[in-house]
């Protein structure tokens, strides 16, 4: 049995930005909304997968230049001690 756990990192004009436990390199966050279903790393906010309207694109790059720290600690804190991406050291 799998379980991932997702953790709500922060709500923003209707989108949740969420880090989930068990994941792939690179470091990365999602973004769901009815209109965006995407993954950003979190090194640059560069858009990984999935779509996202530009207006909602404009908000979450505003958003990642504030908020890349608490991306980096939601990351560090979700990781299993199996996981094979590891903590984010930002190198």
């Amino acid at each position: 049995l799998l379980l991932e756990s997702k953790q709500l990192v922060e709500r923003l004009n209707g989108l949740k930005i969420e880090i989930y436990s068990n994941e792939h390199p690179p470091p990365h966050f999602h973004v769901k909304s009815p209109e965006v279903n995407a993954t950003f790393a979190i090194e640059d906010c560069r858009q990984l997968t999935g779509h996202a309207p530009s207006s909602a694109l404009q908000k979450i790059v505003y958003w990642h230049q504030f908020s890349k720290q608490k991306l980096i600690e939601a990351w560090n804190s979700t990781r299993p001690t199996d996981c094979t991406v590891g903590k984010y050291s930002g190198v």
